[in-house]
């Protein structure tokens, strides 16, 4: 299958994209959603199990009885799933609109060769309903 300069830049430029927004890590919020006024180490407990989170790491973590693990838990992991999802949410738009781009570009440039045409854009459409799903 023949692909044209243009279109393998569109794809080599959605992949390294996808690869630079996976490197993309979340800064440590200051504050977490917490129901009162956190104490210092229930701040300092969120922050580390959000690092641990972020960094994809196993996290062991240990408080005396009465601090607020649990909640200390709930709140940390929960803040940073919602920035992990708006991050994953934000990434996968940017990636359709890239292969969108690539697919209005391919029907613009025109051409004689309309059977090749053709099978860009069915591969440029596969691939964007895989990041769509």
């Amino acid at each position: 299958v023949w692909f044209s300069m243009d279109v393998v830049k569109m794809i080599l430029q959605v992949k390294l994209q996808m690869c630079e927004n996976q490197e993309e890590k979340l800064f440590v919020p200051e504050e977490f959603p917490f129901p009162f006024t956190p104490y210092s180490i229930q701040k300092d407990f969120m922050k580390s199990l959000y690092i641990a989170l972020e960094e994809g790491k196993l996290g062991i973590f240990e408080s005396p009885t009465g601090t607020g693990k649990s909640l200390s838990v709930i709140c940390g992991a929960l803040t940073w799933l919602c920035h992990h999802e708006e991050r994953e949410r934000h990434t996968l738009s940017s990636i359709c609109n890239s292969l969108i781009d690539a697919k209005n570009q391919l029907n613009k440039a025109g051409g004689d060769d309309w059977l090749n045409q053709q099978t860009e854009e069915v591969k440029i459409t596969q691939q964007l309903k895989e990041v769509q799903s």
